[in-house]
C-alpha cells in the first residue's frame, strides 16, 4: 500500500518537477484553432506556440476533467491497495473540483473500505503547484495519509497568490473585468493588480500605470504579508515572458535577501487562455492570503 498523491495541470508544475515530487498529474484540455489539446506542459503543443497563437489572434476555449476521467484514474489506485489524495485546482474557477467530488462519492459506494480524500485547493496556476510543492515533500519526509490530509488544509489558507496581466482583454473574455474597462485601460496602459483569495476566486486588487509599478507592487504586497526573515522556496510563473518574470525574481530577491530558491515555470495553456500573453505571477507563504 502507498499514498499516490494527484493534482491536475493547473498547477503548472513543469513534468520533470512532478516527476521528481512523485506526483500524478491529471491534465485539463484546451481547444484552439478547432483541435483539442491535452493540457500536457507542452507536449501535446510547445507552451510557446500556444502563446504565439493566442498572441496573433487566436481564441481558446477550455474544458474541466470529467467525473469519468476521474473514476478511471482512481479506480486503478484502489484495486492496487493505494491511497488516494487528490490536491484539486480551485473550485471556485473549475467545476473539476465537483466532478472529483462525484467521482470520490462513487468510489467510497463501490470499495468501501477505500482511503480517498479530495481537498479543494483553493488555488491556481503555480500557487497550486507550490501548495502541491509543499505536500509532496511532506509525504517524502513519511507523513501518514492522515497527517497529510491535516498537513494540507492547515497549509492551504496561507498560499499567496499575486499577479497582473499586460492585457485586460483576456480577463474581459472570461468575465473579470469589463469590455469597456479592457479597452480603456489597455489604451493607457493600466495594468491591474489581482489576487486569488481564501476563497480561491481571482480578485482585483488595485491597478498601476505600466508595468515597473504593477511589479513593484507585487513586491510590497508580499512585505505585507511574507517573513521579512524567510528563506521560504518562492514560485513565479509567466505567460511567455521570461525575462520579465526574473525582472521580478531579482527585485523579490533584493526586498527578501534570504529566500535562496526561486522556482520558474511557464503559466500553461488552460491558465493563459485566461490570463493571456505577458501576465507574471508571484507565489508565496505568507499569514495572509
Amino acid at each position: 500500500m502507498a499514498i499516490k498523491l494527484y493534482s491536475d495541470s493547473c498547477s503548472d508544475l513543469p513534468i520533470e518537477m512532478a516527476k521528481e515530487l512523485g506526483v500524478n498529474t491529471i491534465p485539463l484540455t484546451f481547444t484552439l484553432e478547432g483541435k483539442d489539446y491535452a493540457d500536457d506542459f507542452g507536449k501535446s503543443m510547445p507552451i510557446t506556440e500556444f502563446y504565439n497563437k493566442v498572441r496573433k489572434g487566436s481564441m481558446p476555449k477550455t474544458a474541466l476533467i470529467n467525473t469519468q476521467r476521474y473514476l478511471d484514474e482512481f479506480s486503478k489506485e484502489i484495486e492496487d491497495g493505494n491511497e488516494i489524495l487528490y490536491l484539486c485546482f480551485s473550485s471556485a474557477l473549475s467545476g473539476s473540483y465537483q466532478c472529483a467530488v462525484t467521482a470520490e462519492e462513487e468510489l467510497r459506494e463501490k470499495y468501501p473500505d477505500c482511503k480517498i480524500n479530495i481537498v479543494d485547493s483553493k488555488c491556481a496556476s503555480f500557487g497550486e503547484g507550490l501548495f502541491v510543492y509543499h505536500v509532496a515533500n511532506k509525504l517524502k519526509e513519511g507523513a501518514t495519509f492522515d497527517e497529510l490530509i491535516k498537513f494540507a488544509r492547515d497549509l492551504q489558507p496561507s498560499i499567496c497568490h499575486l499577479f497582473t496581466v499586460d492585457d485586460l482583454n483576456h480577463l474581459a473574455r472570461g468575465g473579470r473585468a469589463s469590455n469597456v474597462s479592457a479597452v480603456v485601460g489597455t489604451a493607457l496602459k493600466i495594468k491591474p493588480v489581482l489576487h486569488v483569495d481564501d476563497e480561491g476566486r481571482l480578485v482585483l486588487l488595485n491597478k498601476q500605470r505600466g508595468r515597473i509599478k504593477a511589479l513593484k507592487e507585487l513586491v510590497r504586497l508580499m512585505k505585507e504579508s511574507a517573513d521579512a526573515d524567510t528563506d521560504q522556496t518562492v514560485f513565479i510563473s509567466h505567460g511567455d515572458c521570461e525575462d520579465e518574470a526574473k525582472q521580478l525574481g531579482g527585485m523579490i530577491k533584493e526586498a527578501f535577501p534570504n529566500i535562496k530558491n526561486m522556482v520558474y515555470s511557464f503559466i500553461g495553456p488552460v491558465i493563459g487562455a485566461h490570463s493571456g500573453p505577458g501576465t507574471i505571477a508571484l507565489f508565496f507563504i505568507g499569514n495572509k492570503r
